[in-house]
């Protein structure tokens, strides 16, 4: 049996949480308005299909911010703007949240989640359909400047809750891991956005800024990708995966690594052997993230970890598609529960992948389909990387025995 999908609206009137662009600080240092709870409204008898998807290529690259789309029927205008005649009006505006939920076995999920940016119209041969797009708070903390604003030292973690206290976003709908690396004061004298400064943050650390299906605004720190068990197996002798995607390319190889922060010495990391195999492939940090590095010790080590990471080309499973009602009883937990950073483990012995055996992978990306006209109904595609072999490293704050090498 599947889920039960349902699509809201927040269309309480006051619950916007406007970011003001162009003006600044609002009460005391905060920049927009604050979040409320407010009132959801069901969308349920009006929902005919969605999309939604989140995440990032790998973990060098940035996270993008995720999207939301939903079509609903609208013959009778309710979610017409102008419509004044309309039950919602004049609440149905750009910027409401809007959320997608799947209940299945008595639980509720969330699956997409996002801030209300387009209600474009197709007309039907009777009535009407809107598709609802949405993406999450990352595009609006891309779009509110936190010039003048002071930054004590402190660590990642510490400094991204207190850009999301500056932006008002609720506690409740956090969950940032506690970090090591402390990055320093600052004061930003030009223009910059909140999401930048996390991203930087997060290209230093080499931990994961994203927000989950349930709207929820999640650090992951660089830590779970080596001590984080894996959720599951999947493909031969596991669970039934609907496609696999193979991928052995030069994509990501890098073998002469560029760190340079602004008050200190370029760090570099190369590797000979990788260099005469494959050509010189250069990656560099960008100052922005460089400087959120401490020390040039710091810069250094950031710099040996990717090399460590990306000095070969790797054999991987770039993603894996699964439609749940192959084994519903256990698959439904797994795609409804997953999010961004979980590790899963892969086995298959499909042409062209027999030499890969077993692999474990992050989950870099999430995309979740329902178009009930369709077979199969709904799929649910996850974007992977390669993971790290748990154990393989010490991390330094971490207590482990009987491991051979230093992680950043």
């Amino acid at each position: 049996m599947p889920p039960v999908y349902s699509t809201e609206m927040n269309l309480s009137a006051n619950m916007l949480g406007y970011f003001q662009v162009g003006v600044g600080k609002i009460g005391v240092d905060k920049i927009g308005g604050a979040y409320g709870v407010g009132q959801w409204t069901v969308l349920q008898t009006r929902m005919q299909s969605f999309t939604s998807e989140r995440g990032r290529q790998d973990e060098l690259s940035g996270v993008s911010a995720g999207a939301l789309s939903v079509l609903v029927t609208d013959d009778d205008g309710a979610l017409d703007p102008d419509n004044t005649a309309g039950p919602y009006y004049p609440n149905v505006d750009i910027a409401r949240q809007v959320r997608v939920l799947a209940t299945w076995a008595g639980q509720t999920y969330g699956l997409g989640y996002g801030f209300v940016d387009s209600l474009p119209v197709t007309l039907q041969t009777i009535g009407a359909d809107v598709s609802l797009g949405a993406h999450d708070l990352f595009a609006r903390m891309n779009r509110r400047n936190m010039k003048g604003q002071t930054f004590p030292q402190q660590t990642v973690g510490a400094r991204i809750n207190a850009i999301l206290d500056l932006i008002q976003w609720p506690r409740q709908q956090r969950a940032i891991d506690a970090t090591t690396l402390t990055v320093p004061g600052v004061t930003f004298a030009n223009d910059t956005m909140a999401l930048a400064h996390i991203a930087d943050l997060a290209r230093a650390e080499m931990g994961t800024f994203v927000v989950a299906g349930d709207g929820t605004v999640k650090y992951l720190a660089r830590a779970r990708r080596i001590t984080g068990s894996s959720r599951g197996t999947f493909g031969t002798g596991g669970l039934p995966i609907r496609r696999i995607a193979p991928v052995y390319d030069d994509n990501g190889c890098y073998n002469d690594i560029h760190v340079k922060r602004s008050a200190g010495v370029e760090q570099i990391a190369t590797n000979a052997t990788s260099q005469q195999e494959y050509d010189v492939r250069s990656y560099s940090l960008s100052s922005s993230a460089a400087d959120q590095l401490p020390t040039d010790t710091d810069a250094n080590a950031l710099a040996n970890w990717v090399l460590g990471l990306r000095n070969e080309p790797i054999q991987r499973i770039a993603s894996i598609e699964i439609d749940p009602e192959a084994d519903p009883t256990n698959l439904w937990p797994q795609v409804l529960q997953a999010e961004v950073g979980d590790r899963i483990t892969i086995t298959h012995d499909a042409p062209g992948t027999k030499g890969l055996v077993s692999q474990d992978a992050i989950i870099e990306s999430i995309r979740h389909e329902w178009h009930p006209l369709n077979n199969p109904e709904y799929v649910c595609t996850w974007g992977l990387s390669k993971a790290q072999p748990l154990g393989s490293y010490f991390i330094i704050g971490v207590s482990q025995i009987g491991i051979g090498k230093v992680a950043y």
